[in-house]
């Protein structure tokens, strides 16, 4: 019976002494959750630059392009405009200087 005792009583000290290393650890895992939070921070930080980075040279090609693409169509509808005027130009004078004189 002595012996069941002291191996119950053994027992609950190893118990304790393993809840008691538990409850530090738990305390250290937030010490060091703290201490590496200013790293996480900076990696997340500098990940998200990097995406941002990525992403903003993507829209600046993406813009050229546009602006490149549209340019051309300006100079092209430019031109038929300049066309358009200049094979039309004396027959709108012309109507233009009819209809005031006949007005």
């Amino acid at each position: 019976m002595k012996k069941l005792i002291k191996e119950l009583v053994e027992a609950d000290e190893k118990a304790r002494e393993s809840l008691q290393k538990i409850k530090e650890e738990r305390a250290n895992v937030s010490v060091k959750i703290m201490e590496l939070k200013p790293e996480i921070e900076a990696r997340f930080n500098k990940e998200a630059e990097e995406k941002i980075q990525q992403h903003k040279a993507q829209l600046e090609d993406e813009y050229e392009k546009k602006s490149l693409q549209y340019s051309v169509q300006y100079e092209k509808s430019l031109e038929q405009l300049i066309d358009r005027f200049n094979k039309n130009k004396s027959t709108w004078v012309e109507s233009i200087y009819d209809n005031c004189l006949n007005s």
